[in-house]
């Protein structure tokens, strides 16, 4: 009967407790079918994770359920599946029987790969399993074939589309680039510059062959069989956590670990691309090889407050515009007498968009976000946004744009000039009257040393 993000925050909670007692609540929710609306789907997945985490034996059977779900509950099912060898070995035939659909490939090999050590056999499966991926190889002719095809017929933005997108490659949930992204990777700022067309595709191709210093993978079995694959995080006197290459956290206890050992493995998988066309990964590199194409993820807000819903009416003033200096910290007047509303942290996409939808778990609603954006001098940028929706976006509490009707806007539809002043400046929107999505986006180029933070850091 709690909010979504309150019912959520309770699931994380009895998940980093790991009282076994949880899994009989957390096994029901995840199981329930019937709920598959995009709230639903997201408790569900944060049940499944602690059921992981409190009770693995239920955890696998509830997995095995769920291989007919939606695709992020499927993927979050393979990927439990793939803790035990069992399981890793099921899927993996289930893959090449095509009872699998081509976008699990990655979360099926990593499933093969976390228990090649204890059981070679699995390798001729895993081969198998990739015989149906791209195949590209680092043999100088294929190295100078693709330098050929970047250059005549690459296109670095459809590569941007290819980083960004968490579901294909997924570059983006562990690399951060230009300040965007994950940081399970080593950063990829400036690849353009620092790597070499043959050191960029070696990185894709055989992840394995040189791993970065601090990014060395651990392979930690726990005493009831389960197998994870992460980056070591944290070691306490009780506690070691790893961060697995989806970005998830995976708290265990000492006294539960069986095994725990750094591997010469990359945590980034070696059929990274096969799930790729030979022409997408073209364009990959293309982008991984362009300076202007890396840069135009520079100045994307990723962390806003927001507060809502108010009156659908975009020049209707509320209390986020009255605040003067906004304290996100502090509650605010809502639409009906005595009401009060407080500001919540969220976190844009990796592409930048601010999906108020997902936030709110409503349409046609009137919303609020509040971002800071630090200047060490006070300049002039450019400012680049985008919206569905009817927007007004403020600085320094200064209006500074607004388009009053709903239309189809992608990323930098609009652009205009802002004057920011030295140290810390407050950017507001307003969101307003939704006809098919609901949210914005938001860019700031041609800066010195700008940078985003909800926190003012």
């Amino acid at each position: 009967t709690r909010p979504q993000d309150e019912r959520v925050a309770m699931i994380q909670a009895l998940r980093a407790l790991g009282d076994r007692a949880a899994g009989a609540v957390m096994a029901p929710i995840a199981e329930d079918k019937q709920a598959l609306s995009r709230e639903a789907v997201g408790l569900r997945l944060e049940a499944l994770r602690t059921l992981l985490a409190v009770d693995p034996d239920r955890a696998v059977q509830t997995a095995e359920k769920l291989l007919d779900q939606p695709t992020d509950l499927q993927t979050e099912a393979i990927v439990i599946l793939g803790t035990r060898r069992d399981g890793a070995e099921r899927v993996a035939k289930m893959f090449l029987d095509q009872k699998l659909p081509r976008a699990v490939l990655p979360q099926v090999t990593e499933g093969l790969r976390k228990h090649l050590g204890q059981a070679p056999e699995l390798g001729r499966l895993l081969t198998e399993v990739m015989k149906g991926g791209l195949l590209v190889s680092l043999d100088p002719s294929q190295i100078e074939q693709v330098r050929t095809l970047v250059q005549r017929q690459g296109n670095p933005a459809r590569g941007r589309e290819l980083y960004l997108n968490k579901q294909t490659v997924a570059c983006i949930n562990c690399h951060k680039l230009e300040g965007v992204g994950g940081n399970v990777g080593p950063d990829l700022t400036r690849v353009w510059e620092t790597q070499s067309l043959e050191k960029v595709m070696e990185s894709m191709i055989e992840p394995s062959k040189e791993i970065k210093e601090g990014y060395q993978a651990y392979r930690l079995e726990t005493r009831q069989g389960v197998i994870h694959l992460g980056l070591k995080v944290a070691d306490t006197g009780t506690d070691v956590v790893l961060k697995e290459a989806s970005g998830n956290e995976v708290r265990i206890a000492k006294s539960d670990i069986e095994e725990l050992a750094p591997t010469k493995e990359s945590l980034m998988p070696d059929n990274v691309i096969s799930q790729l066309t030979f022409d997408q990964f073209i364009d990959l590199v293309a982008f991984l090889r362009d300076r202007s194409a890396q840069e135009s993820l520079r100045g994307l807000p990723l962390s806003w407050w927001v507060i809502g819903p108010f009156a659908q009416d975009l020049r209707m003033s509320s209390s986020p515009e009255r605040a003067g200096a906004i304290d996100p910290k502090a509650p605010l007047e809502g639409r009906q007498p005595n009401e009060k509303l407080t500001w919540k942290l969220v976190e844009a996409e990796p592409t930048g968009y601010l999906d108020l939808r997902k936030v709110f778990q409503a349409d046609h609603i009137s919303a609020y976000a509040l971002t800071f954006v630090y200047a060490p001098a006070a300049q002039k940028v450019k400012c680049l946004t985008g919206s569905d929706d009817q927007m007004r976006l403020w600085v320094n509490g200064q209006l500074v744009h607004e388009h009053a009707s709903n239309r189809g806007a992608a990323p930098d539809t609009d652009s205009f000039e802002v004057e920011l002043k030295a140290g810390w400046n407050p950017v507001l929107v307003k969101v307003t009257n939704s006809v098919a999505t609901h949210g914005v986006y938001l860019r700031l180029v041609g800066g010195e040393g700008i940078r985003f933070s909800a926190t003012k850091e």
